[in-house]
């Protein structure tokens, strides 16, 4: 990919589970950033609201 990538996740998720989805993807795009959300779960756009779009603002103003 050439394009910036922002990897977020959950360190309980179990819909996707953190040690084989999260880390691996952000290994796997190169130049990608990551952001794990300790403690929280698959859907972090109704639990971490907030902190979800704080997060996404600041990466496309990168």
């Amino acid at each position: 990919m050439t394009v910036p990538t922002l990897v977020v996740h959950g360190t309980t998720d179990l819909a996707a589970p953190y040690a084989l989805c999260g880390p691996r993807t952000a290994e796997l795009v190169e130049g990608s950033r990551f952001i794990a959300y300790e403690g929280a779960a698959h859907g972090l756009f109704a639990t971490h609201a907030e902190r979800l779009n704080e997060d996404l603002l600041a990466f496309v103003k990168e």
